[in-house]
């Protein structure tokens, strides 16, 4: 497997094999810089990859993955409605993930300037929540800007 460029940031060993990229080495994540670029249908095969990464205990509980992942200022509305701040999800101690996989209905949605909305339904011991995330593309790689999760019971 080739070594990618420090673009590809995100995708840590564990997904290198989905993803086929690694991250790149000595990058300050907090000092990214937004590529504003029109996304590529490689980069939102990409971002479904990363995605889906997220919902795999092994990318999950990998925190410096998640810590490549995660902009800097990252927010997350929970399926409960909580609300949880970039700190708060890379500290929470993650075990077992028992989501439905492939994640069902997964689209990316180009919103312009390297950014990308990607939503689909989770199904996770039988909770199912329709999901969305905001994507934006670094000089680094990919970035989570935001997640919201919101209870359903349609399939």
């Amino acid at each position: 497997m080739q070594r990618a460029s420090p673009r590809f940031g995100c995708a840590g060993p564990a997904v290198a094999v989905a993803v086929g990229r690694t991250c790149g080495s000595g990058v300050d994540y907090a000092a990214r810089v937004h590529v504003s670029r029109e996304p590529t249908d490689a980069d939102l095969d990409e971002l479904r990859e990363l995605e889906t990464a997220m919902w795999r205990s092994e990318t999950r509980g990998d925190r410096s993955w998640m810590d490549q992942c995660l902009a800097r200022d990252f927010a997350e509305f929970g399926r409960s409605g909580r609300r949880y701040t970039r700190a708060e999800i890379l500290d929470l101690d993650v075990g077992e993930i028992h989501a439905t996989l492939p994640l069902r209905d997964l689209q990316c949605r180009r919103l312009g300037g390297g950014v990308v909305l990607v939503t689909y339904q989770a199904d996770v011991d039988g909770h199912l929540a329709n999901r969305s995330s905001i994507w934006r593309l670094t000089d680094a790689g990919w970035q989570m800007e935001f997640h919201q999760g919101t209870p359903t019971a349609a399939r």
